[in-house]
C-alpha cells in the first residue's frame, strides 16, 4: 500500500448520492451498499424513506476498504478491522511524539 490515501474533500461540505459515491469510489452499488450494512460508513438522511447520501469521510473511508481488500486479499470485515487498527496506530504515533516533544 504505497500509494497513500488523501481525504477526499469537497469544496463546501456536501452530501453525496449513492450514484456519485459510486463514480468518487470506483466501487459498485452492492459493494457501497454492504460497507454501509456493515457499519463500515454512515449515511445520512433526515427519514427513512429518503434516498442514502454520504459525507466526503464517506468517500476516504470506502476508497480505503476498497484498496486494503485490493492489496491484501480479505474480506469486508477483516478490511475495516485492518483500517481501525491502522487509525489506532496513527493515533499512537501522534501521541507519542506529542509525549516525545514536551
Amino acid at each position: 500500500m504505497s500509494d497513500a490515501l488523501q481525504p477526499f474533500e469537497s469544496p463546501v461540505a456536501t452530501l453525496h448520492s449513492l450514484e456519485v459515491i459510486t463514480t468518487l469510489t470506483g466501487l459498485t452499488r452492492r459493494e457501497v451498499l454492504l460497507c454501509y450494512r456493515a457499519g463500515v460508513v454512515r449515511a445520512h438522511s433526515a427519514t427513512t424513506d429518503e434516498p442514502l447520501q454520504f459525507d466526503d469521510e464517506a468517500v476516504y473511508t470506502l476508497r480505503r476498504v476498497a484498496q486494503v481488500r485490493a492489496a491484501y486479499g480479505v474480506n469486508l470485515e477483516a478490511a475495516r478491522l485492518i483500517c481501525e487498527l491502522l487509525d489506532e496506530v496513527e493515533r499512537l504515533r501522534a501521541e507519542l511524539d506529542f509525549w516525545r516533544n514536551r
